[in-house]
């Protein structure tokens, strides 16, 4: 049987007497033969060519899955769960933990699908030093002994039957985690099987490596951040302050978000809070350089509308030009009397003592950099006992509610009683916000009295 110059096999045929085969029964043979071939190089090329969508729709959902997250452990997670069923009967993934050990951080099983979890939540559960098989939560952690070979020495490893694999993930020529695989029971792996696990933890890596990347750019704008925002906020007799920052979580870089308290020498008060759009180092550094702006001019102003002009020119000529929303007022400790404007930024809520909270009536005028500085003032009187809250777009707008949805929740979970820390944790709980925001959340809570 000839396809070209390649012999799939043969035809044999045998009779109980002697014979031979005329002209007309060796062309059919032959021909019979030739078929033969053709359709096993059809069933060949068949099988080649479903073995390559299947590939491709595993490469596509591998990466899909990859650069769905950037957490470290739900990358591992996805890996794991990609291997088992279509590659291994069982598979684990570990990494090195704080203290240098090695931990495990996801299990899958085909024999048991509801064993394809992560472990975090077993705590205090890593490697076994046994040479081939640890255990965890009773499941089986396959060639844990091999895989903790790889994550040490950044090698891969096989079992000398094949029936096993460790493969390392490694970054920057070091070792920051490793997969083992177990196969199906009465398999081995073949060398293309191999070439197409390493090619998924490949991907995997690469994802890790970004993941990692992002943390670190991460970890620098918030400490840029922080280091931008009042360390403290000053303590002036008949006002007490809270504030709160939340970073954006994992998806978004930390922002602009900020809020300044200053004391005047006329015995007024500075409030401040404001959005810079955008994500990452250069909106924090635009940020600081917009806060030290109004720092400056509220000496010299005693106007909000003013300040805001001066922040709008000042905003223009910052190199990355970026658009940001402020609200700026003024408060008189003895009246009460608050003048206050806005520059593309949400209303405060007012919460009185006896009413009520609503959110006070502003003008607002356009963002800052947008070139128009027309910024109108409003003045009310504040209640002793009343808390002036105010906030950035995080808290009270995300994918899921529109912004006048969650201001409504805002307001309706507002209650007078209470001291500023209370009223800002109040509005983080009716919003459902915590330490996993979609985007920066900062809040100033200012109570007269």
């Amino acid at each position: 049987l000839f396809v070209g110059d390649r012999t799939l096999g043969a035809l044999r045929f045998s009779f109980d007497h002697s014979r031979l085969f005329d002209d007309d029964e060796r062309a059919f043979v032959q021909a019979l033969a030739t078929q033969a071939a053709l359709a096993l190089e059809r069933a060949r090329l068949f099988t080649v060519e479903r073995e390559a969508r299947e590939r491709t729709a595993l490469f596509a959902a591998a990466t899909d899955l990859f650069t769905s997250t950037l957490d470290t452990r739900r990358i591992l997670e996805h890996l794991v769960s990609l291997l088992v069923p279509w590659h291994a009967g069982q598979a684990a993934a570990c990494r090195f933990d704080e203290e240098g050990g090695v931990e495990i951080v996801a299990v899958a099983d085909r024999a048991d699908p509801l064993s394809t979890v992560a472990v975090s939540a077993i705590p205090g559960r890593h490697l076994a030093a046994a040479p081939t098989r640890g255990q965890l939560g009773g499941r089986g952690v396959p060639d844990s002994g091999g895989m903790t070979q790889a994550l040490r020495t950044g090698r891969p490893a096989r079992s000398p039957d094949g029936t096993r694999l460790a493969l390392p993930m490694v970054l920057g020529g070091r070792p920051v985690a490793a997969v083992g695989l177990a196969a199906a029971e009465g398999r081995a792996y073949a060398d293309d099987e191999q070439r197409v696990v390493a090619e998924l933890v490949d991907r995997a890596t690469v994802a890790i490596g970004n993941a990692r990347q992002y943390e670190q750019e991460r970890r620098t704008a918030v400490t840029l951040q922080r280091s931008l925002l009042p360390q403290r906020l000053p303590e002036i007799p008949g006002l007490a302050f809270a504030w709160r920052y939340l970073p954006g979580s994992a998806g978004a870089l930390v922002g602009g978000d900020w809020y300044d308290v200053l004391p005047l020498d006329d015995g007024r008060i500075a409030l401040v809070i404001g959005d810079v759009m955008g994500h990452g180092i250069h909106a924090a550094a635009t940020m600081g350089q917009l806060r030290a702006a109004v720092r400056a001019h509220a000496v010299a102003q005693t106007s909000p509308g003013a300040v805001l002009a001066l922040l709008d020119a000042a905003a223009n000529r910052l190199e990355q030009g970026r658009i940001a929303t402020a609200a700026f007022a003024l408060l008189d400790p003895a009246s009460g009397r608050l003048v206050l404007a806005s520059a593309g930024h949400l209303p405060p809520l007012l919460i009185p003592p006896h009413d009520p909270a609503h959110y006070l009536h502003l003008e607002p005028g356009p963002p800052l950099s947008a070139g128009l500085p027309d910024y109108p003032e409003t003045a009310v009187t504040v209640a002793p006992g009343s808390t002036l809250l105010f906030f950035t777009d995080g808290l009270v707008e995300d994918r899921r509610r529109p912004v006048d949805e969650g201001m409504e929740l805002l307001r309706a979970g507002a209650a007078a009683h209470g001291t500023p820390e209370e009223v800002c944790d109040r509005a983080l709980a009716a919003l459902g916000r915590d330490a996993d925001t979609e985007d920066d959340t900062a809040l100033l809570a200012v109570r007269l009295g």
